[in-house]
């Protein structure tokens, strides 16, 4: 129970920090609206995070949960094991009905997180539809590890 708490709050912690991340990066883009993704030098792990987060949810999309757990991070993994993942995740996602349609809202690329510590985050939301709730967000945050992969560190539907 104590882990699912922990990770619910965690996940309130990315909903704000991607909430907040959103409105000051609408507020940058208004004010140089000329400015080029090249010039981001994050830009290539937001595309990697990116990557690496529609490939995960492709494997829940599947209802294969086991594969989300194998292809999350050690922070990931610590903090929930395979099975308890699985049964909480698939109590959500299943009421939903099936996927209808998923677009990209925000990339965004972050140092600092509430409740995890310092590294690579890209935060990736998606606005989703599914068969009975007509919309959601998805918020899917990737971290990179000390061994050079970027790997899944959170899931949070709203």
């Amino acid at each position: 129970m104590r882990r699912m708490v922990v990770l619910m709050l965690a996940g309130v912690f990315l909903a704000v920090a991607c909430n907040q991340a959103k409105e000051s990066e609408q507020t940058a883009d208004e004010a140089a609206p000329a400015k080029k993704k090249a010039d981001d030098p994050h830009e290539m792990h937001k595309a990697m995070g990116r990557q690496v987060a529609v490939q995960w949810l492709a494997f829940g999309d599947e209802g294969d949960w086991a594969a989300t757990w194998d292809n999350a991070s050690a922070l990931f993994k610590k903090s929930i094991d395979k099975e308890l993942w699985a049964t909480k995740v698939k109590s959500v996602r299943d009421p939903l009905g099936e996927l209808l349609d998923r677009k990209l809202l925000l990339v965004k690329f972050e140092t600092t997180l509430p409740g995890v510590p310092d590294g690579e985050y890209v935060i990736a939301q998606f606005t989703t539809r599914w068969e009975h709730k007509a919309q959601s967000i998805e918020t899917v945050s990737v971290v990179k590890e000390p061994d050079g992969m970027w790997r899944v560190t959170g899931y949070f539907i709203n």
